[in-house]
């Protein structure tokens, strides 16, 4: 039986799918958000379909996301921030991320999004910042969520214009996604997040 792939991908589903996956992946990096959004687009182009609204659902769930981990991580400062004292190193990684996001808020949030587990990394040390107010915040995280999702879906639609088919779009997309993510890793900021992270 084949599957109506157009019908699959503006699907209400998919959508409350790819909502929960990318609301998730702040706390639980593992989650395939990026690629399912990449395979969504890819399929979605090669099937005459728009992808302005996979765009704006991706965009939108990730604000979202880093606000309730934000909200999250300022309700439990105190507590976190005894956890990390355990632990010098992680203390003094935690003190130099935190700094970086008081000197260079936007540009350190919008790189930790394209850095494996950074957003989470980020946007929790945010929260627990007094000096990081929740509206600059948000100002940060709607910038960074709005390249995340125009690049992420850029390579799917791309890829869906350059190859016929839609699984064969989908995987150069996804290894695309990957590759990208391992040249960011490389980056000043990105080792210091690593560094929070460890």
């Amino acid at each position: 039986m084949w599957i109506d792939v157009e019908q699959v991908v503006t699907s209400p589903w998919l959508y409350a799918a790819l909502v929960a996956l990318i609301l998730s992946d702040v706390y639980l990096p593992v989650l395939p958000s990026g690629t399912t959004l990449i395979v969504a687009t890819a399929y979605a182009a090669a099937n005459d379909t728009t992808v302005l609204p996979l765009l704006l659902c991706a965009a939108a769930a990730s604000v979202v996301g880093d606000l309730l981990a934000f909200g999250v991580a300022r309700w439990g400062a105190r507590r976190i921030g005894r956890m990390l004292a355990v632990v010098p190193r992680l203390e003094r990684a935690d003190k130099h991320l935190r700094a970086m996001l008081r000197a260079r808020g936007r540009r350190t949030v919008l790189l930790a999004r394209f850095v494996p587990a950074g957003r989470g990394i980020v946007t929790n040390a945010s929260g627990r910042d007094p000096g990081i107010g929740l509206l600059a915040f948000a100002g940060w995280s709607a910038i960074a969520a709005a390249c995340w999702a125009t690049y992420t879906v850029a390579i799917g639609y791309l890829n869906a214009l350059i190859f016929d088919t839609g699984w064969l779009a989908a995987a150069v997309s996804v290894v695309c996604l990957l590759c990208l993510g391992l040249w960011f890793r490389r980056s000043a900021a990105a080792k210091a997040i690593r560094a929070a992270a460890e």
